[in-house]
């Protein structure tokens, strides 16, 4: 998510606490403690970005849960460097027609972009004469001509581009309140690893 960044801010009062809590457990412990909180916050972050994105777009859940892929902070206990952050990537450009809820009607298509209904006239997903419409081996996917003629034959896009939608509107909103947990999980994750004291 180019452009988004969350600012984790602690209560001065719990500082001293955070400060000698890191000394007792070692750098060790302490980084294992920074990377539970860090993705169980971001899996809760995620999770809230994917609804707000299945709103904002209006593509199906499941559609958005891969698209929005999750690299998780990793302490480097295994071996390999330590990771101290928790990204949410997405790749990708414009999704196609198809995976907004398209149907044919007797005008064109109708599809559910930006989860709004829209007509999109002349394009097509069946071929032949109505009301005998027959499938095409197109794998459902909404059609239109480029030109006058028959051919050639061109795939709709919607215009919803995931990494441009997660950046903005409600997306964002959600993914900026994700970091008002963050240093409650710290202390914690960090109290947990003392033993509860």
């Amino acid at each position: 998510m180019s452009g988004l960044e969350l600012k984790v801010e602690f209560d001065p009062a719990k500082v001293t606490r955070f400060h000698n809590m890191v000394a007792v457990l070692g750098s060790d412990k302490a980084r294992l403690a920074m990377c539970r909180a860090l993705n169980h916050e971001g899996d809760k972050a995620r999770t809230k970005v994917i609804a707000a994105l299945t709103d904002q777009t209006g593509l199906q859940r499941q559609v958005i849960a891969r698209a929005v892929k999750r690299i998780g902070a990793y302490d480097g206990s295994n071996g390999g460097g330590a990771r101290m952050q928790y990204l949410m990537e997405s790749a990708g450009g414009d999704v196609r027609l198809k995976f907004f809820r398209s149907r044919e009607t007797q005008s064109g298509v109708t599809a559910y972009p930006h989860n709004t209904l829209t007509r999109f006239p002349h394009y097509f997903i069946r071929g032949g004469k109505w009301p005998a419409r027959v499938a095409l081996k197109f794998g459902g996917e909404v059609k239109y001509r480029a030109g006058k003629s028959r051919l050639p034959i061109k795939t709709a896009k919607s215009g919803v581009v995931i990494p441009a939608e997660m950046v903005q509107g409600a997306t964002a909103d959600a993914f900026q309140g994700a970091a008002g947990g963050m240093a409650d999980r710290i202390m914690h994750e960090l109290t947990y690893l003392m033993g509860g004291v």
